[in-house]
């Protein structure tokens, strides 16, 4: 796995501000919570084939819920 590299700090408070406005870039912590977020939803979308394939495809007249009447 590749490691990105910010450029070196200038002489300034790190609150993402310039004299222009704000700044835009991504830190090594944004970056992995992404990485960590794709993962996530990978495995949910890739888990919840077996749950699909169990249940079979939707009516096309759906019956009410006993819990409805």
């Amino acid at each position: 796995m590749s490691r990105t590299t910010a450029p070196a700090p200038v002489d300034r408070e790190d609150d993402g501000a310039t004299a222009e406005g704000l700044s835009h870039g991504l830190k090594q912590r944004h970056l992995s919570m992404i990485a960590l977020g794709g993962v996530i939803g990978a495995g949910l979308f890739v888990g919840s084939g077996a749950g699909i394939a169990a249940a079979g495809p939707p009516s096309s007249s759906p019956t009410p819920s006993p819990a409805s009447s």
